[in-house]
């Protein structure tokens, strides 16, 4: 029945299309990217302010050590499997840098 189940959830996954799924990485980045949003909002105080571009420097540490290493891996192992949003382990990495200069610049400006 399990075995079932699991092989009917993967058939409905793969009928949504890649276009419905977003890759952890990005999703992370987004996450990112709203604490920027909070970090520039000029009606919080500025020690609250402060303290999401902190929590954005904490997770873009941890992020790099852990999310971008795993994908440098894969590339590295030659992987070219797609994941459910559609994208090849280097491909993931070209979005993720492209994703990264834009929140970095952002925060240097």
């Amino acid at each position: 029945m399990e075995h079932y189940v699991r092989h009917e959830m993967m058939t409905s996954f793969e009928s949504f299309g890649a276009e419905r799924f977003s890759s952890r990485e990005l999703s992370r980045l987004e996450f990112a990217s709203r604490l920027l949003d909070l970090a520039d909002d000029p009606t919080l105080p500025l020690l609250e302010r402060s303290k999401f571009i902190a929590i954005y420097a904490e997770m873009l540490d941890e992020f790099f050590q852990v999310r971008v290493v795993s994908l440098e891996d894969k590339i590295a192992a030659g992987i070219t499997t797609l994941s459910l949003d559609g994208l090849r382990p280097l491909d993931q990495f070209r979005a993720v840098r492209e994703r990264v200069l834009t929140l970095t610049d952002r925060l240097e400006t």
